[in-house]
């Protein structure tokens, strides 16, 4: 579909997507939209959608009703020379590790981190975390005086991240950050991506998706200018958290084939289960004009929801 203000990339029914825009933000302030494949409901507009808006949206909306947090991002780099007969035992010591440090890592909602095989057969760490914002914060927020201060602390969680993961599973090399959360100014507009990167041609790509399914790696080609630059960054949910409770997960058996902390509870990730999200094959086929694939990667470790 293309109307007079969106442009939808997605799986779902144009009807669909304009039921998720918050009407009079559609009408009043919204200049055009990009919808890309792992879009959901989430706040005054959806998430996996790049949005063209009139700067003054703010005087009429907050700004968390649009993106929740600032600065969210994936992170993914390669552990040199890694023994995987140790993963197990070292997963574990790095879940305690984490969860000693007395704070909220990941967040809530989908952040996790991800133990993956590439095609070279290496480890590869996959890092979702965001700023971590706290209900009082997300309320207090102002925008021109705050926003960088948290897109800052996005990057400063990912880095405490990657000193424990150094620390318990040894260097790394090729350390990528793609940020998805985010707000530039073009002109007398601001471009909102949220779920999306900011991905002009020949920049890295990553599209999560759920820990019993590929990763997919690549770089932005020619044609991803008609979509905004702009990048899913996972496949996205195909059954919302209060929909998920009703559903049954056989747990036990997710553990026998990932590797997850022994001490981290089902209860924690049992929203996030792979049964929740779209597959990686149905996401990669509506945007293959826009990337190039260079690798996928295979997880064989989980933690999320602490």
């Amino acid at each position: 579909m293309k109307t007079t203000k969106i442009i939808n990339h997605s799986l779902e029914a144009d009807w669909q997507i304009l039921q998720w825009f918050n009407p009079r933000f559609y009408n009043d302030f919204l200049v055009e939209a990009v919808v890309l494949p792992d879009v959901c409901p989430a706040g005054i507009i959806p998430n996996g959608t790049m949005a063209v808006v009139k700067k003054d949206w703010l005087s009429s909306f907050a700004f968390r009703e649009a993106i929740g947090d600032i600065g969210c991002a994936m992170s993914h780099g390669v552990i040199v020379n890694f023994n995987l007969d140790l993963l197990p035992t070292a997963w574990n010591h790095l879940y305690r590790k984490l969860k000693g440090l007395n704070k909220t890592i990941l967040g809530s909602g989908n952040h996790f981190i991800d133990a993956c095989i590439n095609q070279n057969n290496e480890l590869v760490i996959l890092v979702h975390v965001g700023s971590r914002m706290t209900s009082p914060e997300k309320k207090e927020f102002n925008y021109n005086y705050d926003y960088q201060n948290y897109l800052n602390r996005a990057f400063e969680n990912h880095a405490e991240i990657w000193d424990c993961i150094q620390e318990i599973l040894g260097d790394y090399k090729d350390l990528i950050v793609l940020p998805h959360d985010t707000v530039i100014h073009d002109g007398g507009f601001m471009v909102l991506r949220k779920g999306v990167t900011h991905s002009p041609v020949n920049a890295p790509i990553l599209i999560a998706s759920s820990f019993d399914d590929v990763i997919t790696l690549g770089k932005a080609n020619q044609g991803i200018t008609e979509i905004g630059c702009s990048m899913s960054h996972g496949t996205g949910r195909c059954r919302s958290r209060g929909e998920a409770k009703e559903v049954e997960i056989d747990q036990k058996s997710l553990r026998q084939r990932i590797i997850i902390p022994d001490e981290l509870d089902d209860k924690s990730w049992r929203l996030e289960s792979p049964i929740h999200y779209r597959r990686s094959e149905d996401i990669l086929q509506k945007i293959d004009s826009f990337i190039q694939v260079t690798d996928q990667l295979l997880p064989i470790a989980f933690m999320g929801g602490f």
